[in-house]
């Protein structure tokens, strides 16, 4: 919601500016991730949506949550939740052979492993060296799309009330 919103503005205004921020923001965040992809983007897509299937359950406002929530606080391989290639494909809106070769691209670059239930972002690539510059990266992406929303003239905390 923009401050002019609050005051008796007209509301919705600030609709396509704060489009415009978070799709800048994306492509920075689709940068992060691609080059540990060789930017192929939908192996971009295919790694980020295992790697939220594997942590979604954590959530944000849980005791695992805040566990888990520093740079050098990784989940146990035992903590993730695995996903299959059916339910990757169905969440992506892919076919399940597309979604199971992106998946076998994955595995032979051992960015993700096979285990019962179908695959997760293993625990000792998050807590690598490369696994926590890329939480630093994202995190900073975070802070300047916030940033950036404010300096728009958002204000943050009435957006997060409705």
């Amino acid at each position: 919601m923009l401050k002019s919103e609050l005051s008796g503005g007209q509301a919705g205004a600030g609709e396509r500016l704060a489009t415009r921020i978070l799709v800048d923001s994306l492509l920075r965040q689709l940068v992060i991730v691609g080059g540990a992809q060789k930017s192929d983007v939908m192996l971009t897509v295919v790694y980020l949506a295992i790697l939220s299937a594997n942590l979604q359950h954590i959530g944000t406002d849980t005791d695992t949550a805040r566990r888990y929530g520093g740079v050098d606080q990784t989940p146990p391989d035992a903590e993730l939740r695995p996903i299959s290639a059916h339910s990757l494909a169905l969440s992506l809106g892919i076919p399940y052979e597309t979604a199971r070769r992106y998946i076998g691209k994955l595995i032979a670059a051992g960015r993700v492993a096979r285990v019962k239930g179908g695959v997760i972002v293993p625990d000792r690539l998050a807590a690598s060296e490369a696994g926590k510059e890329q939480v630093r990266q994202f995190y900073a992406a975070l802070r300047r799309l916030l940033i950036n929303l404010r300096r728009a003239g958002f204000d943050l905390e009435a957006m997060s009330q409705g």
